[in-house]
């Protein structure tokens, strides 16, 4: 935690360029300036790393404690470099402008924490750390937000004086979570950022989210990734957390003879590694699928048996047992996940859960089954007057959980609600892997038939084919001749599908984005598609509707790029035609068997 003295050098270094800022704005003498300038800033530096250089985790639901007793360093990349150890100063480096992605549970939240921190200690531009889900409640502007932000935290000084030193560059701001915004914010908040972005050229602006398709098209900033957890790391980050020493013994030594290996799809993601930690016993074995991992996880904190209270049981309000406590929590995911709410009071999720008690029939009283999620199952936490997800992973295993044990009817009417949320999240992915027969048959089959007559694709895929899918899903293609094309697509479901196809690893899609081209030979084909006979970069930018036919051709030949070649098209075709036979293959077994 940054010191009370640190924070007054701080402040005193910075006091004649704060008074040239505040002049014609804060009033007074000269003293009095001063002195309402140094009271300001260091109330505020000092209020915000106490909030923010503190945190509750996972392991620590009760007290916040200083986010660097169980911080470990990560990794980001951009572009073709790799930056180390990551500090605010590191990412300033890249762009004015940056949003930094990484999938749910990679730590994004802590590490912009962690940035924030950093930024405060290099003494230059002063951090404001946004947390974006909460305007889903408040509903007010960015720049409200931002402002809101620092006078609650004892910046007080007059919004002029804000908006001056935002102008100026005198600011560094953190928004956290846009994927966390619902869908009714998300559009005002992406417009508010970019005329926010545009009026203040010089200031810092750290956007940090899950993946979104949406962000090849804001020209402004560049995309860096958060990377997973090295097997060094990961072996830090259970050391850090201080439970029981031989349970840490013998996990760590699991992963050091090759189980980081061979489960590094979710043992390098820190919330999943501990999860599975504290779910790690005498017989410990670590699935292989992430619906298994969940399930297992969810036992394990049912039953409350981990790694830091051995078999203590905690007493429980309510009296269901472990499958009608999963009943009433899944349809309490899906209401939360309809309306997009990741934080609500504790009378909304009571009346939320008074309505899961009539959908399942099972009965129980909705004030004691939250505090069994909150205290007992820890599937809940309280964030200051709210309660939100342990983390927003398993509202989703959850929601997958509910479609795949549905009715029919109920199935078909929810998986149409899915698909807008294909870009940020796993609960389709989930739900393939606890039912695939019903993932194909509800969504995927339907779905790709839909593709299929939307785009008009039959036996055969000409070019005119692909030309026509681009013009129908794309809306611009842009890039330079010596970097990477920039893909905006349209936010439909045709659109849903293929990213679905990819993520959840269908063998002839999950190849998508994988391979890598050759950088001179791409650059040779677009210095002869352009006409360019020297070798200095070419920029372009396109709507789809008004492209070059050559480009289209460069499109398909840059067959890396998840959905942009003919021979995409192709696969989506026959991957239709071998469901359809496979789900007839089904019945007539069936019928074979029963007859």
């Amino acid at each position: 935690m940054v010191a009370e003295v640190f924070i007054a050098q701080i402040v005193g270094r910075n006091l004649g360029r704060l008074i040239d800022l505040g002049k014609g704005i804060i009033k007074g003498t000269s003293e009095q300036i001063r002195f309402r300038l140094k009271s300001a800033y260091e109330a505020y530096l000092l209020n915000s790393s106490e909030k923010i250089g503190k945190s509750k985790s996972f392991t620590n639901r009760d007290i916040a404690v200083d986010i660097y007793q169980f911080y470990v360093d990560l990794d980001v990349r951009c572009g073709g470099s790799v930056i180390k150890s990551c500090s605010a100063s590191d990412i300033v480096s890249i762009s004015r402008r940056v949003v930094i992605c990484a999938t749910g549970g990679a730590g994004k939240s802590i590490f912009v924490k962690h940035l924030f921190m950093t930024a405060l200690a290099a003494d230059g531009k002063v951090p404001v750390l946004i947390e974006l889900r909460r305007i889903n409640e408040t509903k007010e502007t960015l720049i409200d937000a931002i402002v809101a932000s620092l006078i609650n935290n004892g910046f007080d000084l007059p919004r002029e004086y804000i908006l001056k030193g935002l102008d100026e560059g005198h600011f560094i701001v953190f928004l956290d979570g846009y994927d966390e915004l619902s869908h009714e914010m998300k559009p005002h908040i992406a417009f508010e950022l970019h005329d926010f972005s545009a009026r203040n050229r010089k200031c810092n602006i750290i956007v940090t989210s899950r993946p979104d398709d949406g962000f090849s098209g804001w020209s402004d900033y560049h995309v860096a990734h958060l990377q997973a957890l090295s097997q060094d790391a990961a072996i830090e980050l259970i050391r850090k957390l201080g439970a029981d020493k031989e349970i840490t013994e013998r996990f760590i030594g699991a992963l050091k003879s090759g189980v980081f290996n061979s489960h590094a799809s979710f043992l390098s993601i820190p919330l999943l590694l501990i999860i599975m930690f504290l779910t790690y016993g005498d017989n410990a074995e670590i699935p292989k699928k992430l619906s298994l991992f969940y399930s297992k996880a969810y036992v394990a904190l049912f039953q409350q048996h981990d790694a830091f209270k051995g078999s203590f049981m905690r007493d429980r309000r309510t009296n269901l047992d472990i499958q009608d406590f999963s009943k009433i929590f899944s349809a309490f995911s899906l209401l939360t996940y309809d309306k997009r709410s990741l934080t609500f009071d504790r009378m909304e999720a009571i009346s939320d859960v008074e309505k899961c008690t009539k959908l399942t029939g099972i009965t129980v009283r909705a004030d004691d089954f939250i505090s069994d999620a909150l205290q007992a199952v820890c599937l809940l936490m309280e964030d200051g007057s709210h309660l939100i997800f342990s983390h927003r992973s398993f509202q989703e295993y959850f929601v997958a959980l509910f479609v795949a044990n549905a009715l029919p009817h109920v199935q078909e009417k929810i998986v149409e609600r899915l698909w807008s949320n294909a870009w940020g999240d796993g609960v389709i992915p989930l739900l393939y892997e606890i039912n695939q027969d019903i993932t194909e048959a509800k969504i995927l089959i339907p779905w790709l038939r839909a593709f299929v007559s939307n785009n008009n694709i039959v036996d055969s895929v000409e070019r005119g084919d692909f030309i026509n899918f681009l013009r129908r899903n794309v809306i611009t293609i842009s890039g330079t001749t010596k970097g990477t094309s920039r893909i905006s697509s349209r936010t439909n479901r045709d659109m849903a599908l293929v990213i679905i196809l990819h993520n959840i690893g269908v063998a002839q899609f999950s190849r998508w984005g994988s391979q890598s081209l050759d950088v001179e030979e791409e650059n040779r084909y677009l210095h002869k598609l352009f006409n360019r006979e020297d070798d200095k970069p070419v920029s372009y930018s396109f709507d789809a509707p008004n492209l070059p036919e050559e480009l289209y051709d460069y499109l398909d030949w840059r067959r890396e790029i998840p959905t942009l070649s003919v021979s995409m098209l192709q696969e989506l075709r026959a991957y239709l035609a071998a469901l359809e036979e496979k789900h007839a293959k089904m019945e007539r077994t069936l019928d074979d068997l029963l007859s």
